[in-house]
């Protein structure tokens, strides 16, 4: 069974002390340029997520070293 308990990724978001929040930044829109494109800036360790041991330990096993189950 996968339980979702992701949370919104928002430049409000908390972050850990020290660690840059998310930035969206509007670079067009519908009305200026005939589309919408927003540029999206964030760190590998913002919202929910699993730390994988090797972001802690030199040669430790990622993520994809795991079984789902």
């Amino acid at each position: 069974m996968i339980i979702g308990l992701s949370q919104d990724l928002s430049e409000e978001t908390v972050m850990f002390p020290g660690e840059l929040s998310p930035k969206f930044e509007e670079i067009s829109t519908i009305e200026s340029k005939g589309y919408a494109v927003t540029r999206v800036s964030f760190n590998t360790h913002s919202g929910t997520h699993i730390d994988a041991p090797c972001h802690l330990v030199l040669g430790a096993k990622n993520l994809s070293d795991f079984p789902i189950d």
